[in-house]
This record gives structure tokens, sequence and C-alpha cells, in this order.
């Protein structure tokens, strides 16, 4: 006779779901027996009451699991109630773990199901590795009883890092909700990001940023892959449960070797978030050895709990990188700033937000008027706020405000004097270096953002277009390429790549690229600009002539204008009506271009050399370019 295992589960705290064939229960009671005694709690159909409608139980106790577990066999795959109830569940969004009693060929139905989510071999592998993965996988889901009769005790740091190993190497993955809600998953974007940034300003911890990990969101997590993968010492990964108001997160740092480093968990409430994620920083930190002194004391940002609420919702809104969530992202960051008027990061993460909608989505003159609201109550309130310095620095240089290269370097330099991990800032002071002719500056610049950030899109089209005005055209078109293989619907990429081409003498392919980057952005004045240079080349003045005066009249405001000069000031110099290129020279150069080594090595000028107001030009260009590296050389 089979013995029965304790009975199904019946309460309020997270429990697992368990489907299984009745064909099987000599192979899977014994299971559920083991899943007791490790504290899980679970329920099956031996919790279904005598008289009670079995399809309303069984979708009810579906409806209530964290967690689908499925023993699958032969006699499984072949059971109508085992296919319903994985429907079911599959409809409802449960996180699902399959474990394989026998080798089974899964339905085409089930197999969509099941598709690449997490399966357990049972009938492959030994006792104790499966042991292990049963638990592991289910403890992302749920929490084990702690009950005195199923205690289970935190497991000690089973290393200490001395805080000067330089194996300090952390990654912290996005936080999984076990309870999950509508409106409520913004949690593990905010939390794992608030956590960075209070760990980033350690000494001697090198924690990689938001954009490396967030591609993990939302993800069954094998943390210790994870680490191999981003070349990490320690995985920080994270579960939290919500109940009401209440918030339980469990926290783990795990070495590249297995080892447990830290383990806890941590209690609070919706309104006592920032002291909850200080709680987890801190106890990281102790865990790791690392003093903790070392971590500077910061006070709550905001008093008000609503307002910090609605500050990392928008914040986690901004990370989706789409107009749409950067409206509403705005939209919450203003109301956190209504509801707490001196609340400085979210003025600083507003102005952040702002300038991102300004220059990606809709260049129109009043984002950047509120922009430098927004700039202005962050520095008000807290002179030394990197992001507002870092929105700043990118105002500054922008059509609106006439590409103020210097006031904008300086700028951008206090966001990283104040914020050492703030990439985006370098990379946007290297895209100035480019511009202003400091292209080994730029080049420091940009390989150590992409040592934290390879994946970031702008550096790499950024470090594509300096090999371009380093004239290494082989170089910028494989970077070019690789930028598409990983962001393949990049502007910026479509946009410029048959400038790059032309420079290489490529006629053919430019042609070609100016029809495929036409489909991402029909009649751009930038693509026409280029279109106008290649009929240049081609010896067809009036094309040539057509293309750019388009490209000039066209009164979308964009941010890479004084480019478009740039090449109408070559299609006039290769056409040999040099008494319009120089003028256009210099109005460019005062448009945020005065690049004086690029210029220089212009094959497009080759009929501007030797002429007395190109000379003076040029001469002019490298005064300013010496002085440009005596204040910001090497920085």
């Amino acid at each position: 006779m089979i013995q029965q295992p304790p009975p199904p589960y019946e309460g309020s705290e997270p429990y697992i779901f368990v489907c299984y064939s009745h064909d099987d229960a000599a192979l899977v009671y014994p299971e559920l027996a083991w899943l007791d005694s490790e504290g899980f709690r679970y329920w099956y159909d031996e919790g279904i009451a005598p008289g009670e409608y079995w399809p309303e139980a069984l979708a009810g106790a579906i409806e209530g699991a964290t967690v689908f577990l499925m023993f699958i066999s032969r006699s499984a795959v072949d059971s109508e109630f085992c296919l319903r109830e994985s429907t079911f569940a599959f409809g409802r969004q449960k996180s699902f773990v399959a474990i394989y009693l026998e080798e089974t060929t899964l339905p085409r139905g089930l197999e969509l199901i099941i598709g690449d989510r997490q399966a357990i071999l049972r009938h492959k592998q030994d006792e104790l590795r499966y042991r292990e993965k049963v638990i592991g996988a289910l403890e992302q889901h749920v929490e084990r009883r702690r009950d005195p009769e199923h205690a289970i005790q935190d497991p000690e740091p089973a290393i200490r890092v001395p805080k000067t190993a330089a194996s300090n190497t952390m990654a912290v993955l996005p936080f999984r909700l076990l309870t999950p809600s509508p409106g409520e998953e913004y949690l593990c974007t905010a939390l794992a990001d608030a956590l960075i940034g209070k760990l980033a300003t350690i000494p001697n911890l090198d924690v990689l940023p938001w954009v490396r990990v967030a591609q993990y969101a939302g993800q069954s997590t094998d943390a210790l892959g994870i680490a191999r993968e981003l070349g990490v010492q320690m995985i920080v990964d994270a579960s939290i449960q919500k109940l009401g108001a209440e918030l339980r997160i469990h926290v783990q740092a795990i070495s590249v070797e297995g080892q447990v480093v830290s383990a806890a968990r941590h209690e609070g409430t919706m309104t006592s978030l920032f002291s909850l994620q200080d709680a987890i920083a801190d106890q990281l930190l102790s865990d790791l050895g690392i003093e903790m002194q070392a971590r500077p004391e910061v006070s709550s940002p905001t008093n008000n709990p609503a307002a910090y609420e609605l500050y990392l919702q928008g914040t986690e809104r901004l990370n989706q990188y789409n107009i749409w969530d950067t409206r509403t992202g705005i939209e919450m960051l203003r109301n956190a700033t209504s509801l707490d008027p001196d609340f400085t990061e979210a003025w600083g993460r507003l102005a952040e937000a702002i300038v991102q909608m300004a220059f990606t989505f809709e260049p129109e003159e009043h984002w950047f008027r509120a922009a430098e609201q927004a700039i202005h109550n962050a520095l008000e309130l807290d002179p030394t706020n990197a992001s507002a310095h870092y929105a700043n620095g990118r105002l500054l240089w922008s059509p609106a405000n006439g590409y103020r290269n210097r006031p904008a370097l300086r700028s951008l330099a206090r966001a990283m004097r104040f914020d050492p991990t703030a990439d985006q800032a370098r990379i946007w002071q290297a895209l100035i270096f480019m511009h202003v002719g400091l292209l080994d500056e730029a080049r420091t610049n940009l390989q150590a953002a992409i040592v934290r950030v390879p994946e970031d899109p702008m550096a790499g089209f950024f470090l594509a277009h300096l090999d371009h005005y380093e004239r290494d055209h082989e170089a910028a078109i494989a970077g070019l390429d690789q930028g598409l293989l990983r962001h393949p619907a990049n502007y910026y990429i479509h946009v410029f790549y048959p400038l790059i081409t032309l420079y290489a003498g490529d006629l053919a392919a430019t042609e070609t690229r100016i029809a495929a980057a036409e489909q991402f952005a029909p009649n751009d004045p930038m693509i026409l600009s280029i279109e106008g240079l290649l009929w240049a080349k081609r010896g067809e003045e009036a094309r040539a002539l057509e293309a750019i005066t388009r490209a000039q009249a066209a009164e979308v405001p964009v941010i890479h204008r004084h480019h478009i000069g740039h090449n109408a000031a070559s299609v006039y110099a290769v056409l040999g009506q040099t008494d319009k290129a120089l003028p256009l020279l210099r109005e460019i150069v005062a448009d945020g271009l005065p690049n004086y080594p690029v210029f220089d090595s212009d094959p497009h000028f080759k009929n501007l050399h030797g002429l007395p107001e190109f000379n003076a030009l040029m001469s002019e260009l490298e005064l300013d370019w010496q002085e440009f590296k005596t204040e910001f050389g090497g920085k």
C-alpha cells in the first residue's frame, strides 16, 4: 500500500501546486513527503473535500499557488487532468518547475506550455544533485517554513572577503517578486538598482551597473552561471514577498565558487523602503568583511513614503528606454517632487528623464526649458547632485543652448567627481571630446566605459565614430556591424553608417547604406547631406546641391546638425565652390564642432588647402584645440 504524504497545505502563505498522474503516486508521494520535511508548503488533489466541485477547487488552488510543480511522465502527458491544470496555470502566468520522472516526449500543446522553463531530470541525476536542484529551483519562488518543527537556519557566511581583495567584483541581479501582482513588478528593478547605487560608493568594491544586469529581469536565475558569464567574483540574488504593505526580502551573496558569502532575511513595509535598502547594504558589507565606516552616511532622501515609491516607479520606467515609458516616468517623478518639493534625488532623476526625452524622442523647446528648471531645483537643494550635473552637461551641449563645449565638459566632470560610477557622464564627455578634437581623451573615456557597460549602444557607436575620425575605416565598419548585431534598430548607427563607407571610398556600399537608412528615418536631413556628398563625389553637381539644400532647410531640430553642415561644406569643397564652403565651416565651428585634427585630415577639404581663409581658420582652430588640451587633456 502506498503511504500518503502529509496533508495538503491550507492557508495564506506561499505554496506549491503539485500536478501529477495518479498512476505515478508511488513515485510522487515520497517526493512530497521529502518536500514537507524540507519545509515546503504544497497543495495536491487530496486537498479537495468530499462533495466539493472538483474543477472549481483545482482552479482556486492553482490561482492561489506561487509556483506550479509538475511531475512529468508518459502517464502525466496522457492525462487530460494534467493538461488542463498546466494550461490553466500557463494562462495565469504561474512560475513553472518540471521534474521528469522518466524519459518523456511532450505533446505539442504541453511543449508550448513548458518551453524552455526550468526542468529537472529525476531519472538522470544522482540523489544529492537532484535534491540540490529541486531545492534551488523552488526556493527561487517560495519560502520554506520556519516554524520550530521545520526551522531552517540562514547559513553562516562561508568566507570573508577582505576589503583590499582584487576579486571584489559583484553583480546584483534584478530581484524576483514571489508574490506577483499587477503594478508591483517595479520593485524588482527599483530595489536592485538602488542597492547597486549604494554599494557602488564603497572603495575597493567593484559593482556592475544596472545596465549590465537588466537583461536578467523576470528570468529564472542560474546565479553561478550568470556570475561566470559576467566575469564577477560574487553574485547577489534576492527575492521579494509582498503581502499588503508588508515586505520580506531574502538576500544571498554567492561566490563564483558556489560558497555562500552572505544570507539574510529583511522585513519591512512599503513606507520604509529606503531604510530597508540601507539594512540590506549594511548586512552585505558586514558579511563581506568591509568596514561599515567605509560607506558614507546617507540620510533618507525623503520623509514622504508615497513620494519615494513614485521615485522608484519612475526610475524603473526610465530603464525601458522608449518614449511611452519615458513619458510615464516623467509624470511619476513630477508627482514625487509635488509630494515633496525638497526631494533632491527626484529632481535630479527628473532632469535626466526630461533630457532623455528631449535628446532621444522629442527634441522640442519646451522639454529643454523643463529640464533647465528641474536641474536648477536639484542643484539648489544639493550642489553635489551628480544626476543634475550630468543632465546639465547634456543640456549645455545641445542645439537649444548653442553647444557650449567648455561649460558642458565642466558639468560632466563634476558629475563624475560626485559619482565616480557615472558611466553615462563619462560617455557623453567622450562625445564632446570627439567634437573638439581631443581624440585620445575620447578613446580613454569610451574604453573605460565599455569595460563597465559593454552593451551600451551609444558607447559602441561613439567608439566606431572615433575610428572614423582617425580614418581607420576598417575598424569603424567592424564596430558598426557589431553594434547592429546587438542593436539592429539603432537610429544613429543606421544614419551614420553610409558616412563611414563614403569616407572609405566605397560609393556602391554607400548607396546601399543610404537606402537602408531611409527605411529607418525617411527624409532625415543627415541622410540627405550624405547623399549630397555621394553625388558630389560622382560629379553630379545638380543632384548634390539639391540634396544638401533640402538637408539644410529641414526644420526638424537635430542634435547632429553640425554634422549636416560639415557634409554640406564638404560638398561645396569637392565641387570647387570654396566661397560657400569656408563660411559654412565657420558656422559649424561656432555650432559645436571646432574640430582641428578632423578638419585637417578630411580628404574632402583638399581644394581648401592653401587658401588664406582656410589657413587662418585652421590656425584659430589649432590654438583653440591646444587650449582644450590644456584644460581637459588627460581627464
